[in-house]
């Protein structure tokens, strides 16, 4: 208890001599802060503000390989811009959170799964039906392997859909019935 509490006493110390120092030894709470502040900002349509708070927090996780964190920052800001109706760059946003969970092998499957699904239902919208396709296939892998069969019955469903849209009726029937 006497250990636990001279180290508290020194972290005190240091909070309140060197914001820089605590930033330098805890770059995961102090990111995780900023991405908590970036939502909470734009919940309180402050948008210019909360966009400033997630570009901090991915400058402080992404040099010290928070690769899951700062993909979840890129997928909320990814969900930004898609409210606001700017696919181009809520795709960007998701795409460089795919690229972020590239890092982290099976961690970050489910995470990944979310932004390829976000990013092809995009594509959907946009007509762009190969690639929707591709990202469709890439995240049931991805589903299958970590067992999420909620999802994964949503993403039969989404893919059957936009393959009964291309007349694919004969591999649309196959997934809505993989998704009952």
């Amino acid at each position: 208890r006497i250990k636990f509490q001279k180290q508290a006493d020194s972290l005190i110390k240091l909070l309140l001599s060197e914001p820089a120092a605590i930033k330098k030894q805890f770059p995961l709470v102090f990111g995780l802060t900023q991405k908590t502040m970036g939502y909470r900002k734009i919940a309180e349509e402050q948008e210019d503000q909360g966009i400033r708070a997630y570009q901090k927090a991915l400058q402080l996780l992404l040099p010290h390989g928070y690769w899951e964190e700062a993909a979840s920052v890129e997928l909320l800001w990814g969900n930004l811009m898609l409210q606001k109706g700017e696919l181009e760059e809520a795709t960007n946003h998701y795409f460089e959170g795919i690229r972020y969970t590239d890092n982290c092998e099976d961690d970050c499957k489910l995470l990944r799964s979310i932004l390829r699904t976000r990013i092809a239902r995009i594509k959907v919208k946009l007509q762009e039906y190969d690639e929707a396709e591709e990202l469709y296939e890439k995240t049931i892998e991805d589903q299958q392997k970590i067992k999420d069969s909620i999802r994964l019955a949503r993403t039969y469903y989404n893919y059957g859909t936009l393959l009964a849209e291309r007349q694919n009726w004969k591999k649309a029937k196959d997934y809505f019935s993989e998704a009952e």
